[in-house]
């Protein structure tokens, strides 16, 4: 039956996908299975891989804000008088949940919901108001939400909330704190970007700046720069006192001429020094032979 239907796996963060037989929802046309309350197999093309719902949604994350306010003031389901609030908020994000996936929300499912998270909810209330959400869901902003449920600005930061504001935060300074989150995670991501890309950060290449080394050394960047132009010309000098090649003979001196070659290390000036004296004393062992003199034509 399924396989006529070109069914798509949902994107759910899912581990094991059991599918138990009793959990089918036909509606519009579009059979469910489901796991829970996600659609682990199912035609619905609202629910394919890769289409936007699968991306942030605001009123998934408010109910999540809800359940975690619940469970932070109650250490589990709410089980005092304060259950009104939370399903007033829940309820409308739920089902303006359903509708942004194509389909209409069903008082089941707002009932469901309120048997796990409200258990001391009256029935026919609850019934009654899911009944009233399905059939016209309100947007509810996250000021007005926050108002509801009583949140404050202690709870809203230990809990990280996004989606349900405190009372007792002006929503100016909300925003502005919004701002400078959203600046800080936008430059983490081109600071990735550009390490992927093997770009070097701006305190990396200030760091390695002439203004960075003359605060280092405690002098000016004038003063830095003709000290650089004073060994480039060192540098020049020493490079053409020994550009012309000598050939090491019998008749050679061998000394390190300290007074006409560049400064060297100790270790690079004993390693040449060795050399030089190799080579000296090969010249010497070995000296080249000398022919014999011409003959004089006899007269």
């Amino acid at each position: 039956m399924f396989s006529a239907m070109n069914l798509a796996v949902s994107q759910a963060r899912h581990k094991d996908r059991i599918v138990d037989p009793g959990m089918a929802r036909a509606e519009g046309g579009n059979v469910s299975i489901l796991a829970g309350n996600v659609a682990v197999i199912t035609n619905n093309p609202t629910d394919a891989p890769g289409t936007a719902q699968r991306r942030f949604n605001i009123n998934v994350a408010r109910v999540a804000a809800i359940e975690a306010v619940i469970t932070h003031r109650h250490g589990g389901p709410c089980d005092t008088d304060d259950w009104a609030a939370y399903a007033s908020v829940a309820f409308n994000a739920v089902a303006l949940r359903a509708a942004g996936n194509g389909r209409r929300a069903t008082p089941q499912a707002l009932v469901a919901w309120a048997a796990a998270w409200l258990p001391t909810a009256p029935t026919d209330f609850v019934i009654a108001l899911a009944e009233k959400v399905c059939a016209r869901p309100r947007r509810i902003t996250a000021r007005r939400a926050g108002e509801l449920v009583g949140l404050r600005e202690v709870e809203w930061r230990s809990l990280d909330l996004k989606t349900v504001h405190p009372v007792d935060v002006l929503p100016e300074a909300i925003a502005a704190e919004r701002r400078a989150r959203k600046a800080a995670t936008d430059a983490a991501r081109y600071q990735r970007q550009r390490s992927l890309t093997g770009r070097q950060t701006r305190q990396q290449y200030e760091g390695q700046s002439m203004a960075a080394e003359a605060k280092r050394e405690g002098v000016s960047r004038q003063a830095l720069y003709a000290r650089r132009k004073r060994a480039e010309r060192e540098v020049d000098r020493s490079f053409a006192r020994n550009s012309k090649e000598v050939s090491i003979s019998g008749e050679t001196p061998v000394n390190l001429a300290p007074s006409s070659r560049p400064l060297l290390s100790d270790d690079t000036r004993r390693a040449a020094m060795a050399r030089l004296c190799d080579a000296a004393i090969a010249a010497f062992s070995n000296p080249p032979a000398r022919s014999a003199p011409p003959m004089k034509a006899a007269r």
